[in-house]
């Protein structure tokens, strides 16, 4: 039933939500070792969890989108150009990472503003699809027989 591929993108979002709040606790801790672990292990969820969900998510829900959202609402378009800069964000952080460990002058502000970007996108992302991409398609959904 396609209403299940939502409600387990949906689903899913809890964990990526966990990921990113880590992330940014990790990140409000002092130093460019704090900020080197915490985007470590952020990387490593994103490799092993959150990328694989995002594949998954688009290849089940984001044609449901395409199908079945109004040619007015262009969420489809929106969500997959936000999914396209946090997937640029992360290999940034991982630059940074690197720059926090070899202790290079700014790359404690510069990791600042990363994490602070991919929090903020990462939440806002989810936020529209949870709360009105996703309820609505679910709407539209049940009014077709066998959706």
């Amino acid at each position: 039933m396609r209403a299940d591929h939502v409600n387990e993108a949906r689903r899913g979002h809890a964990a990526f939500l966990s990921a990113v709040a880590r992330l940014e606790a990790g990140a409000q801790e002092a130093g460019p070792d704090a900020l080197a672990a915490a985007a470590g292990a952020f990387l490593e969820t994103w490799e092993t969890t959150l990328a694989p969900f995002l594949e998954a998510e688009e290849r089940s829900v984001y044609p449901l989108l395409d199908r079945h959202l109004p040619e007015e609402v262009r969420s489809p378009e929106l969500l997959r150009r936000e999914l396209a800069t946090l997937r640029d964000l992360v290999p940034m952080l991982a630059l940074t990472r690197e720059r926090l460990r070899r202790g290079e002058p700014g790359a404690d502000e510069e990791a600042q503003v990363l994490i602070e970007d991919l929090v903020l996108l990462a939440r806002e992302h989810i936020r529209k699809e949870d709360q009105v991409v996703y309820p609505l398609l679910l709407r539209l959904l049940e009014e077709i027989p066998d959706a």
